[in-house]
């Protein structure tokens, strides 16, 4: 019989565009816990970029994988999902997460750092919509994780927006180049990737909306399989929670003590819309209470 685990096991379910690289930059401050990145993304690019984080066999793709991009996913998110199908994978998901508690379990790195740490209190990772299925989301709740933590964002419009930026610019992130942060990008938009656009870009509401929907859903699927779960579950959002500061249910959830952080990730979005010129347009169509 395998010896039972001395930390918590969690995962903290975020759709795009969350706040959840602010919000692991101030977790991964705890000396007592781990939060690593996507376990199950299977872009190339993004396992190149952690491969020292999650130094892992992909794991068999959700069948709408794509679906993170929209409807009409860019040309080259399609040709590398194409390559994908022939690379070798691991297809059982209870080998797969026995290997990851077992190897990150332990002393290790801190996600991010050259410095060794000791045994953590609490190891977690990223798992965004489209990455497993309902049936592989709910063996994975119930035989393999101790928490839940779910993260969204309340203002779904602006969370769409910086999706849709973010699709046009390459810019999903702030990428760390020789010890120093600087504006990286992803070119798996349909304009080469920048810092920040050369001018004002115009949006599509129809795409905008579509992200709505589907963060939406995702969230309130979480919600449901979850609860049926068992296992136990806490919900946090983008305003409430990263923004302020205010972690102090979430380190109980997982069993640490509060401690004094600070951010370690400069905001993407901009203060305002004039970075999109239909802005007002956009506004019109789809801002509601519901999308924040």
């Amino acid at each position: 019989m395998a010896e039972p685990l001395s930390f918590l096991r969690f995962v903290l379910l975020c759709p795009q565009r969350s706040g959840s690289n602010a919000l692991t930059s101030l977790l991964n401050q705890h000396d007592g816990l781990r939060l690593y990145g996507q376990l199950f993304n299977n872009g190339l690019e993004y396992r190149r970029y952690h491969r020292a984080d999650l130094d892992l066999p992909l794991f068999r793709a959700h069948p709408e994988t794509l679906r993170h991009f929209g409807p009409t996913p860019p040309l080259k998110m399609r040709a590398e999902h194409v390559a994908l199908k022939f690379v070798e994978r691991e297809r059982s998901l209870d080998c797969y997460m026995e290997t990851f508690w077992d190897r990150f379990g332990c002393a290790h790195e801190a996600p991010g750092t050259v410095d060794a740490v000791g045994p953590a209190q609490a190891v977690g990772f990223k798992l965004h919509d489209f990455q497993l299925s309902d049936a592989d989301m709910a063996s994975l709740f119930e035989r393999h994780l101790d928490r839940i933590v779910i993260l969204w964002r309340r203002n779904l419009l602006k969370a769409a927006v910086s999706w849709a930026v973010a699709m046009r610019t390459g810019e999903w992130t702030r990428k760390k180049t020789n010890g120093a942060k600087t504006n990286s990008a992803k070119t798996n938009g349909t304009l080469a990737a920048s810092a920040s656009p050369s001018a004002p870009l115009r949006l599509d509401p129809d795409e905008l909306a579509w992200f709505i929907g589907k963060t939406q859903r995702s969230v309130a699927g979480w919600r449901r399989l979850a609860e049926a779960s068992g296992t136990p579950w806490l919900e946090l959002t983008y305003e409430e929670h990263v923004v302020p500061k205010q972690l102090g249910d979430l380190t109980e959830f997982l069993g640490l003590q509060p401690a004094e952080v600070e951010f370690g990730t400069r905001k993407l979005s901009r203060a305002t819309y004039a970075h999109v010129a239909n802005a007002e347009a956009i506004n019109h169509a789809l801002g509601a209470p519901e999308t924040g």
